[in-house]
């Protein structure tokens, strides 16, 4: 994790400044620096040109770099480099054609000849070496009879033909699994005929048109890797035209939509469309963002039409570093927001429909106060009719609606409102998102829920607890449909219910007297009541501390979420029983804080940090200002964090030396880690 953290750190810097400290780094770790930052401009290429044999070998071994940096790897001609190219997962079969295009060195051959994977075989058939074709048709006759793996052993019968002649095709054709009803015939047919090693040449060896390279591309059970294969055959750059009109027709599977988002030209426009279907194994924006043939600010400010665009970012992978990228670049988004209600209707009723970028789309539907309604100005497109502010928008319907992923960067009262004027049809869209409701947000959507409310909303709804207590005031007005998910929504640590010896989430309901004068007995309790005796919080102040125990209690928990509980008594709360306030248990942004006070509570993993971070508990600035250890900080809030790096390291490579040693040790904050750099340089 340490040198994931000092490559974050150095990715703040320009490429001038990196180029400048990987050339004081420790040659044993700098090669793995830049293969970490070989996106960056300008990089891989000081890299390649100035950086020694361990920097080549480094950069080979990385599996996230871009397929024009291995193909430049390749150019070196390295044997030990281009074993590694060889079986990077990035490379395809175009770039392992290049390497088998000379004699193999001994260390690579014997890589070639023990390999038992399908795509590595698919790419040794072009091998000149009898053995090595030998060996690709044995690891192809374990794989089913898709159109491409035909193809590779007809190109692997060639090979044998080329280099020991139609005797030894003849014998590789008498294994029965390499004798298919495929390959037989041609293989046969060749044989009788006098020309025929370049008749068979012809139909192994010719690449596909575009017609028969998307009937490669539809075999059934066609993988990721298997797809890259197909299309490396072709010599010229796919039509993306031609792909796009299949994938309308007759959608292709996520497996072989994530490879052609991966595939270098791939338009935005192609990813947009590509990206239909949630599979977290195959996400076209995934493998587009990872494979370096979008970056995220492309992706949200160029890509079209708008709404498929922000509908792909709404479900996208929540735990992955590329979603984080998108968080400034919405919040940026702010300004062009609408201000007022009919603002956001306008924006619900036009946005499935209008064909520009996402920019193009808030300039469109913002009007200034008595200015007349917009237009759609977007090239070649039909200006929308005009729709009443009221009413359910038909074109909102059958998919899931971004509106939410923008409401969540608005005021959350504004969005309340919005919530409160939309139809009850168009709220149903708002059960696919992912971010957090603010507690203003939750209640309005809460109350006009129409009908079930979904598990993955109740759940966003529930991790905050303050989202929970202002449910409280309305929860004798909300139908069952949606109190029951609500209350199965977590693991239910707000109070104890008698009735059924559980402790369990609970919307509406207090405390009695009883109940009060056992305090903090928990048993008996159920909720406190919304005006709590002063007295009560000093005789919780007053209790001696005790040791802290791994048990939960209920007792703690309602008192310290309660929203008249003194802040001094929350810490004082959380450091009497720290497991309990653990990932699903932090349900505000008070006890979030308390866990990044000084001294620290307790040790707060790296991925609980993030959660804090996506359920909005916590501030970007909030955590790079108070998480401890400063690496954890860093690399949740990586995208956030450029101005606070600069600010303190400024130009000074010194400076930036000092804080990557500092680093992997630091156990303050991140600001205490760049001060300290700063003035040690100094």
């Amino acid at each position: 994790m340490s040198n994931r953290a000092i490559s974050t750190l150095w990715r703040h810097a320009d490429s001038n400044l990196i180029i400048r400290l990987a050339a004081r780094c420790d040659p044993g770790v700098r090669g793995r620096r830049l293969a970490e930052l070989s996106d960056v401009p300008g990089v891989a290429e000081w890299a390649l040109s100035h950086g020694e044999r361990s920097d080549h070998l480094a950069l080979a071994r990385h599996d996230r770099l871009r397929r024009p940096v291995l193909e430049q790897l390749v150019e070196l001609d390295d044997p030990e480099v281009d074993r590694h190219v060889f079986v990077n997962p990035r490379a395809d079969t175009r770039i392992r054609r290049r390497i088998l295009g000379r004699d193999p060195a001994p260390a690579l051959h014997e890589v070639l000849s023990s390999t038992r994977a399908g795509v590595h075989a698919l790419a040794l058939v072009h091998a000149r070496d009898a053995r090595l074709l030998r060996h690709a048709l044995v690891v192809l006759g374990r794989l089913p009879n898709r159109p491409h793996v035909e193809r590779a052993r007809l190109r692997a019968l060639v090979g044998l033909w080329r280099a020991e002649g139609p005797e030894a095709a003849s014998a590789a054709l008498s294994v029965g699994r390499y004798r298919t009803r495929v390959v037989a015939p041609l293989v046969r047919a060749a044989l009788d005929a006098p020309e025929g090693l370049m008749l068979l040449e012809v139909g192994a060896c010719a690449a596909p048109d575009g017609d028969e390279l998307i009937a490669l591309l539809r075999a059934p059970g066609l993988r990721r890797g298997e797809a890259r294969h197909v299309l490396a055959l072709a010599d010229a750059p796919p039509d993306w035209a031609a792909l796009l009109r299949a994938h309308r027709a007759t959608p292709f599977t996520p497996a072989v939509a994530a490879a052609l988002a991966g595939t270098e030209g791939c338009p935005p426009e192609a990813v947009v469309e590509l990206d239909f279907t949630v599979d977290h194994n195959n996400r076209p924006l995934e493998r587009a963002l990872l494979e370096h043939v979008l970056t995220p600010e492309r992706f949200l400010h160029t890509a079209r039409p708008a709404w498929h665009v922000l509908r792909s970012i709404d479900e996208f992978a929540p735990r992955s570093a590329q979603t984080a990228a998108f968080g400034p670049l919405l919040t940026a988004l702010a300004p062009l927001l609408p201000g007022d209600v009919p603002g956001w209707l306008r924006l619900a009723r036009r946005g499935p429909g209008h064909p520009g970028t996402v920019p193009e789309l808030l300039r469109h539907v913002a009007r200034p106060a008595g200015g007349p309604e917009p237009t759609n100005d977007a090239p070649g497109a039909p200006a929308l009719p005009m729709v009443a502010p009221a009413g359910a928008s038909e074109l909102l319907r059958g998919a899931a609606s971004p509106l939410s992923l923008l409401l969540s960067r608005a005021d959350p009262n504004l969005a309340a409102e919005v919530v409160s004027a939309l139809d009850p049809a168009d709220l149903s869209e708002f059960g696919a998102g992912r971010h957090t409701p603010a507690p203003a947000v939750a209640v309005a959507l809460a109350r006009r829920w129409p009908g079930e409310l979904p598990p993955r909303l109740a759940r966003r709804i529930s991790a905050r607890y303050d989202a929970a207590r202002a449910l409280e005031t309305v929860g004798d007005r909300l139908p069952p449909e949606v109190l029951r998910p609500l209350s199965a929504a977590d693991e239910g640590i707000w109070f104890f219910d008698p009735r059924c010896g559980q402790i369990r989430y609970r919307v509406e309901g207090c405390a009695s007297a009883a109940d009060l004068a056992t305090w903090p007995t928990p048993w008996p309790l159920r909720a406190l009541p919304p005006r709590v005796p002063p007295a009560l919080w000093v005789r919780l102040a007053e209790e001696p501390d005790r040791a802290p125990t791994p048990f939960r209690d209920p007792a703690v928990a309602v008192a310290a979420y309660h929203p008249e509980c003194p802040e001094a008594l929350i810490a004082a709360l959380v450091r009497r029983q720290p497991g309990f306030f653990s990932s699903g248990s932090i349900r505000s942004p008070t006890v979030a804080r308390t866990l990044f006070a000084d001294p620290p509570v307790r040790d707060v993993p790296i991925w609980e940090v993030g959660d804090l971070l996506r359920d909005g508990l916590l501030t970007p600035a909030e955590i790079l200002a108070g998480a401890r250890p400063a690496a954890h900080a860093l690399l949740v809030c990586r995208d956030y964090a450029g101005d606070l790096v600069r600010g303190h390291l400024r130009e000074d490579v010194d400076a930036w030396i000092v804080a990557s040693n500092l680093l992997s040790d630091f156990t303050g904050t991140l600001g205490e880690l760049l001060a300290t750099a700063a003035a040690v340089a100094a």
